[in-house]
């Protein structure tokens, strides 16, 4: 079986993907049992592959919120 991945950031696309499960590993399992399979696979996928890396890019003005 394969599985196209179609990963956006918001609504633009940025990447396509495929995964590749083999069919002996699939072929006994129940429609409920596939789509689990899936999704662990997926998941999984994007454990490994995906990250999100984040920086302050301007701070917190405490002065403009400090009553005198």
């Amino acid at each position: 079986m394969e599985i196209k991945l179609n990963i956006a950031i918001g609504d633009e696309p940025a990447k396509d993907h495929f995964i590749t499960i083999a069919d002996e590993k699939l072929i006994d399992l129940t429609e409920d049992e596939l789509h689990q399979a899936i999704e662990i696979v997926i998941r999984d996928w994007m454990d490994k592959h995906m990250q999100v890396m984040w920086e302050v890019t301007k701070d917190i003005d405490k002065d403009e919120y400090i009553d005198e």
